[in-house]
């Protein structure tokens, strides 16, 4: 009777959210990671094509134990989702120790990653007019001039409607004043290396940045593969603030 009873209690709460307008309920969708968004279209036949409306796509390598998985999952996700306007994009194919269930022995995910895939998630989210995108390679156990280029990830763009981008452990090998971020007002830069020949005046070339925010981040000298030590110089005529540490 009890497992009845919260079956029906399950199904009763399922049935009075379905009864909201479908814009609130992607609006309630968009804060959960997309893994758990795509679970809810067991709930009811009515839920079963919600997730392919959300405006927002949140992408997490670590809630798949198996890599083959999470590949598998992403390109579910893009294929099948409605051809519609994303507002947010969050893509985190990060490497983490992690404490095996009943065991002292760390284990480390396996560092193997799909480039390819990686580029494919970014080609989609500026197709579909992303405006605030968020991409995280961290890998706290390699030093950061060993993370992938951003000109490799991103390939040449000419315009875009991107207003915000975080990115964790990418190697800016190029302006990014050169990629048509013509409208972009926020930067959050973690475990980036910049490339010594774009390292000084670095980010004139956006025109609409307010915001700048860099975290471990380190100036690096490909031709040589030493440290950069010359200074970093910020500039912007729509400047308001930024932070270093």
């Amino acid at each position: 009777m009890g497992n009845r009873r919260s079956g029906e209690e399950d199904t009763s709460s399922a049935d009075r959210l379905s009864h909201l307008p479908e814009p609130i309920l992607h609006h309630i969708l968009s804060f959960l990671d997309t893994k758990s968004v795509v679970q809810t279209s067991v709930l009811s036949r009515a839920w079963n094509r919600l997730w392919k409306h959300v405006p927002v796509l949140d992408l997490r390598r670590l809630s798949f134990q198996e890599y083959a998985s999470f590949q598998w999952f992403v390109y579910m996700v893009l294929d099948l989702r409605y051809p519609l306007s994303l507002h947010k994009l969050s893509y985190r194919d990060n490497y983490e120790w992690y404490k095996q269930s009943g065991e002292e022995s760390e284990t480390f995910i396996s560092e193997f990653r799909d480039v390819a895939m990686c580029i494919e998630v970014i080609q989609y989210a500026l197709y579909f007019d992303i405006e605030d995108l968020l991409i995280d390679l961290d890998n706290e156990y390699k030093d950061i001039y060993q993370g992938d280029k951003f000109t490799d990830l991103f390939g040449t763009i000419s315009n875009c409607n991107l207003k915000t981008l975080d990115l964790t452990y990418i190697c800016i090998n190029d302006g990014l004043g050169s990629c048509g971020f013509g409208v972009l007002t926020t930067l959050n830069l973690r475990h980036c290396s910049l490339a010594s020949d774009q390292y000084v005046d670095f980010f004139s070339n956006l025109p609409s940045l307010k915001h700048l925010a860099m975290s471990v981040c380190q100036p690096w000298d490909y031709s040589n593969s030493i440290e950069d030590d010359r200074g970093l110089k910020i500039s912007g005529p729509q400047w308001l603030n930024s932070v270093a540490c």
